[in-house]
């Protein structure tokens, strides 16, 4: 019983950690996981080290469940568990922030029982799924942008199954996560960050 409450919960750590792990541009120093809403009446170790093994395994072959808290401890990085009563948009979320080289914020929550979602990168909110190859890209909010997306890819023969967009209006810039059938590779990623008004483009396995 305690599993199939869990289960959902552990696929969704292990995304949120992977999202973690690509992104991260060096050193890990600190990696704080906090549940809020119904998962925090869970117990929640699994999912933590389910966040771990995600993060670990760009850098560290043959991480698995078993291992993953001994590998964390072994390079350092200190791990912060919290939980919160009640979570603020969402039934149940699971917010992992990564401290070190860079600072970053992604959250999740698990829809319909079981379905995965990030629904915070940062200070962009939206719904997506982790699902497979899917690139992130982050851009000032001018028009056109999304359609110089579509055509770079599409001329690659590149499918998109999914977008999901986030703005914030404040600052001028927008976020999306685009999954997509294949790796984009060096030369698409390169038409993409020359792209007019684009920040950043990184892709993930997810």
């Amino acid at each position: 019983e305690q599993m199939a409450e869990v289960g959902p919960y552990i696929e969704l750590g292990e995304k949120l950690g992977s999202f973690q792990g690509q992104l991260a541009q060096g050193r890990v120093d600190t990696v704080e996981v906090e549940y809020s809403g119904d998962v925090a009446e869970l117990k929640v170790a699994p999912i933590t080290i389910a966040v771990l093994k995600g993060i670990l395994a760009p850098v560290r072959e043959a991480v698995n469940l078993v291992n993953a808290s001994s590998i964390a401890q072994e390079l350092g990085i200190k791990v912060i568990e919290s939980k919160v009563a009640r979570s603020r948009d969402f039934a149940s979320a699971v917010t992992v922030r990564v401290k070190g080289v860079t600072d970053r914020l992604v959250a999740g929550a698990v829809f319909h029982g079981r379905q995965p979602r990030i629904v915070r990168i940062d200070d962009f909110m939206l719904e997506a799924i982790p699902d497979g190859c899917t690139l992130l890209l982050h851009n000032h909010d001018q028009s056109g942008v999304v359609g110089t997306v579509g055509t770079i890819l599409g001329d690659a023969g590149i499918n998109i199954s999914r977008m999901q967009l986030a703005l914030h209006e404040s600052r001028g810039e927008a976020c999306m996560l685009v999954n997509i059938n294949q790796d984009p590779g060096e030369k698409v990623l390169a038409a993409l960050r020359d792209t007019k008004n684009m920040i950043a483009v990184q892709v993930l396995e997810l």
